[in-house]
């Protein structure tokens, strides 16, 4: 069987390029090389595109700029890669699969690059990456699926409010990004206020949120050639006020928990909510779909992650795992999609 010439994307000028880099190397790490020709494509911080042709291990340790690495560009006509070195060639590429998170990427933007190209690649185009990254716009589509989600306000830099219509304690979300960067908790005004300053500073649109007593859940969906699988509920066990960057990717503290101790029939109503949201949104291939059970054991829905992270301590991956697929086989499937 002839291989498929595979181009997996790293990097990027996004806040979560670190995560990107150990999503990538779990990638590459698991690659079936003889079903693949693997290209490593990396885009720096500055958003120069280069083939590095080096060891994973350099990726992983952010050290891929000093090795061997050619500059590279994108065939708008073709969705080839076109090698800016000495000569000036084509490589064909059968896939992209962009590992990347944040801005540039699950805003729909590199997306839209693949689709003018008629290049394929996993995951969403660009429009639903575009509406899924927006978190208003997410809520918005899950409130006409009748699926409840937290009560919030939009905000963006020329809006006129009032913190006297404010309930605390809140938080304080970028619309646009993930990982929990530029989120914050606020029990007063001037919390809420220090907290708004943080999110623009990564956002020109702003959400402010009731915080929901309860747990916070995650349903991995992966698309198959037999259908939707959406997989059990897994929980994450921390001990911050906030699941943020540093929690997520530094902490020694954390715990997954899959499946989590919590009522069946809100696992069941979070798995059957994660695919109907996956169908009304657009995807395709993949998706991480987050909720908060309440108190009451109420499903409530938060946000949805078009390109969750892949690296070893990444729920995704997890959750596919636990319903028997080995983590080739996951890949596989995305890249069959």
């Amino acid at each position: 069987m002839k291989k498929r010439t595979l181009c997996v994307i790293f990097g990027g000028k996004s806040n979560e390029y670190e995560v990107s880099l150990r999503s990538a190397y779990e990638v590459i790490c698991h690659i079936d090389k003889e079903k693949y020709d693997l290209i490593m494509l990396g885009i720096t911080k500055n958003g120069e595109w280069y083939i590095f042709e080096g060891e994973k291990e350099e990726i992983l340790n952010n050290t891929w700029q000093s090795g061997r690495i050619l500059p590279v560009t994108l065939d708008l006509s073709s969705g080839h890669l076109i090698v800016l070195d000495k000569d000036i060639y084509a490589r064909d590429v059968d896939i992209f699969f962009p590992i990347m998170h944040g801005e540039m990427v699950e805003d729909g933007r590199l997306q839209g690059l693949f689709d003018i190209a008629g290049a394929r690649y996993v995951g969403c185009n660009a429009f639903t990456s575009h509406i899924c990254m927006d978190k208003y716009l997410t809520k918005s589509v899950a409130i006409k699926c009748g699926i409840p989600v937290a009560n919030s306000i939009a905000l963006n830099k020329k809006s006129q409010w009032s913190v006297d219509k404010i309930d605390f304690p809140v938080f304080i979300k970028p619309c646009m990004g993930g990982s929990s960067i530029g989120v914050t908790r606020a029990q007063n005004k001037e919390e809420l206020k220090r907290g708004i300053d943080v999110a623009f500073k990564y956002c020109d649109n702003v959400l402010i949120e009731e915080e929901i007593t309860g747990k916070e859940i995650e349903v991995a969906v992966i698309e198959t050639k037999g259908g939707l699988l959406a997989t059990s509920v897994g929980m994450v066990k921390h001990d911050q006020k906030i699941y943020d960057y540093e929690t997520k990717y530094n902490s020694s503290t954390v715990e997954y928990l899959i499946p989590p101790p919590i009522d069946e029939k809100a696992i069941k109503q979070a798995r059957e909510c994660a695919k109907k949201l996956f169908l009304a949104l657009g995807c395709k291939g993949l998706a991480r779909v987050d909720f908060f059970v309440d108190e009451n054991s109420n499903v409530i829905f938060n946000e949805v992650n078009t390109m969750p992270g892949f690296t070893k301590d990444s729920m995704y991956p997890r959750l596919i795992t636990s319903i028997g697929y080995t983590y080739e086989k996951m890949l596989d499937t995305l890249i069959d999609g």
